[in-house]
């Protein structure tokens, strides 16, 4: 997982996963500092968020497949002044 940051703009990404199983990868739960944010389908593995506000936010990325079955999440905090 890789956080940026341009000015209040963050941007997070992260590498594709796969499934293990025959479901098929069904998206990424994206959380910022701890509260679910949005769902991004698969095949997608960057996501973006402007006017961020001062300070730390920790971002964390989990994949689910289709089956329900979801990721240990992949965190990064990040702080912006």
């Amino acid at each position: 997982l890789v956080v940026n940051k341009s000015g209040a703009t963050v941007t997070v990404t992260w590498s594709a996963a796969t499934d293990n199983g025959s479901s098929g990868m069904s998206g990424y739960l994206v959380h910022k500092d701890y509260v679910f944010v949005t769902f991004i389908p698969a095949g997608t593995t960057t996501w973006s968020e402007t006017g961020v506000a001062a300070g730390n936010h920790t971002y964390q990325v989990r994949s689910v497949d289709k089956a329900n079955n979801y990721s240990a999440p992949a965190t990064q905090t990040i702080t912006l002044p």
